[in-house]
This record gives C-alpha cells, structure tokens and sequence, in this order.
C-alpha cells in the first residue's frame, strides 16, 4: 500500500497546507501518517493518522531522523513510502508518480532539487544529479527499516548510498522545497543564505514562483510569514 509520512513539530500552519496537497493528489495514499514531536501536541489532522513522538531531554536541533525511526514500527516492509515534508510544495501528480516508480525500484526519487527561500524571495536550481532531496525521495518500508545505522541529518545522502535497487528521474519538478518558514530550521543547504549566496538568484515579485505554483499558493505561502 501507499503511505505517505509527514514528520512535523510545532508547525500547524505548514501542515494545514499539507493536508490541501495530500487531498488534491491524483492518486490518493491508503494513509498518511504524520510524526509529531512538537512541543505543543498537533492533535487531530482530518485524513491523517497522527503520531505522537514525546520530545526528549537528548534531541538533537533537528529531528527527522528521530522521527523517521519512531514510525518504522508502524508500517510494512512492502509498504510504499512516499515522504512529504510539511513546508514545501507538491504539484498534483507527486504521489502518484512516485508511487508508480517504486513498483520497479525499493529507492526512488527526483534529482535536480529547487530550492525556494520564501522571506528573501530568491530561488536556487542545485545540479543534484546522484541524489534526490528527501522532500521527494519514496522508498519500500524496508529500506526505512534499514536506517537504524544512519547518523546525522544527510538522511537523503545516507539514503542514497544504500545497496538496494534505485530509480532517480528527471523533468519537471514534481515538488519545490520551500524554505525560510516560521517554526523549526531544517539543516539543508536550502536554509542557507550566506554560504551558498552565489548560488542564490532573486525572484522580484515573486514572479517566477507564481508562473510555477500558481497566486493561491504564494498567497499561502504569504500568510505564514
């Protein structure tokens, strides 16, 4: 079955969006699972099965991984996993395409990621071409049973070393990772303005944004900050 996974804490607003984006796929999952560990408990989500995973005193900032290890125990090895992270955006087709893709393969994905800072406007193509970001990454409940040994937060790259069958695409992007939202920071590149600043271009008005996912979501997107 197709399950779709939602790690999360404290961000109600990112996953009110979410929900709208699991609902409006072509394909709908069999479950979506969210994993909280916020401080302040999610509570109900409508359509999703929600999680809860109790902070603890020795986590670390970032909790994914955490998170990700919490939910193997409620799932399937031959489950299709499909993640979606609570802040980016995910065209109509995602789940269905990468559910599609994992009848051939235990990892697949999309390389090529975008990254989008919302608050700065500016918008980054990165040259992934070995990998694909988590935020568009779908793997057989298995390879999540595998991760165990993982540490650190380059889950995707720790993903992608792994000796099981892989698909990696390209083409139109099946999912933008949007950056720079109220609530907890990520640990991608995407967060970091400074380091990568020449790798950044400016989106005035956000334009190309809304050429590419359309004025709803920027207004959304726009209610958050």
């Amino acid at each position: 079955m197709c399950v779709v996974i939602t790690p999360t804490g404290d961000r109600p607003k990112q996953i009110e969006l979410c929900q709208r984006f699991v609902a409006q796929q072509t394909v709908a999952p069999f479950r979506w699972i969210i994993v909280d560990d916020g401080k302040a408990p999610l509570g109900r989500v409508k359509g999703a099965q929600v999680y809860r995973r109790e902070p603890e005193p020795d986590d670390p900032p970032h909790t994914l991984l955490k998170n990700l290890e919490f939910i193997k125990y409620f799932i399937m090895p031959e489950d299709k996993i499909v993640i979606m992270e609570d802040d980016d955006f995910y065209f109509d087709s995602y789940v269905e395409t990468i559910s599609k893709l994992l009848d051939g393969a235990d990892l697949v994905g999309q390389c090529k990621t975008i990254y989008y800072h919302f608050p700065a406007a500016k918008i980054w193509h990165m040259g992934n071409t070995d990998h694909a970001s988590l935020f568009k990454t779908g793997f057989r409940g298995r390879v999540l049973m595998s991760l165990a040994g993982v540490r650190g937060h380059g889950v995707d790259l720790a993903l992608w070393k792994m000796n099981v069958s892989k698909k990696l695409i390209d083409g139109p992007p099946l999912a933008i990772g949007i950056k720079g939202l109220p609530g907890r920071q990520g640990l991608s590149a995407g967060w970091d303005l400074e380091t990568y600043a020449d790798k950044w271009q400016d989106d005035f008005a956000r334009r190309w944004l809304r050429d590419t996912i359309g004025n709803q979501a920027v207004l959304d997107y726009e209610g958050m900050i």
